[in-house]
């Protein structure tokens, strides 16, 4: 998906994609701010490489589950451009496809969706 979500407009959907909206949404706006974050990551790694397993064990559950309701939010805000009618019909496909089998399914079924709609320009809500 990561191949060929870019080429259509949209943002990687890996476990760096909740990291990538966990930065913006905490103020990293820039690419420096990634090279930055990624500078201290290789040099944690490489500086505290024996303890930092224990230090991220005692990190408190409660900080980490607050940023991922955040990054979620983050990763949710596309819905607010969506309108209803032939834009909320690909959508709902793809979530209910993806949460019955699974994401790369629901992406297939609403690109289908999406194309069937567009290609065959039926008239819902006359958008």
């Amino acid at each position: 998906m990561n191949i060929i979500l870019p080429f259509l407009g949209g943002m990687p959907t890996c476990r760096g994609a909740g990291g990538l909206a966990g930065q913006y949404n905490f103020g990293a706006r820039t690419g420096g701010a990634n090279i930055l974050e990624g500078l201290i990551e290789i040099a944690m790694g490489l500086l505290l490489s024996t303890s930092i397993a224990s230090l991220f064990a005692v990190f408190p559950r409660a900080i980490i589950g607050a940023m991922m309701f955040m990054v979620g939010l983050e990763l949710t805000k596309f819905g607010r451009d969506v309108r209803p009618g032939k834009e909320i019909i690909p959508m709902i496909v793809t979530v209910v496809i993806a949460l019955v089998t699974n994401i790369f399914l629901g992406f297939i079924a609403g690109l289908c969706t999406y194309y069937l709609l567009f290609t065959l320009k039926l008239n819902i809500n006359k958008d």
